[in-house]
């Protein structure tokens, strides 16, 4: 049986401004990516004791339209958490991600006892 967890999305962003600005930082940035999926896969476990799957965007993130495609993905993928990654500055409205809501549980991995709970803006984990 295959279980539906949550996957983990992963969004290389960068400076979007080219003529080498951007170009110079677009491998280094997807190798990111690539570094914190492997930290991720080889270390993160789901409760039943597979490990975490991650999603990487496409392409890094450094438009309005390249943060849209990635989200996109994601919602396609089943993501549920996301993480970005940058060596550089960049434009945070050209780049942000737009979250409606959500929650997140931190966990003791040894007891299983809730650390923390937070939601925003409002959610009913019954539902």
């Amino acid at each position: 049986m295959t279980k539906n967890h949550p996957k983990v999305g992963i969004r290389p962003i960068i400076d979007g401004r080219e003529r080498g600005v951007r170009e110079s930082l677009e491998v280094q940035t997807m190798n990111m990516a690539k570094s914190v999926e492997k930290l991720l896969t080889s270390t993160l476990k789901y409760g039943d004791g597979t490990p975490v799957q991650c999603v990487i965007a496409d392409s890094t993130i450094g438009r309005v339209a390249e943060a849209a495609a990635c989200a996109e993905k994601f919602e396609r993928e089943g993501v549920g958490l996301t993480i970005s990654v940058t060596p550089c500055w960049c434009y945070g409205t050209e780049t942000i991600e737009m979250i409606t809501g959500g929650a997140l549980c931190v966990v003791n991995v040894r007891t299983g006892e809730p650390l923390a709970l937070v939601s925003w803006p409002t959610y009913d984990a019954a539902t």
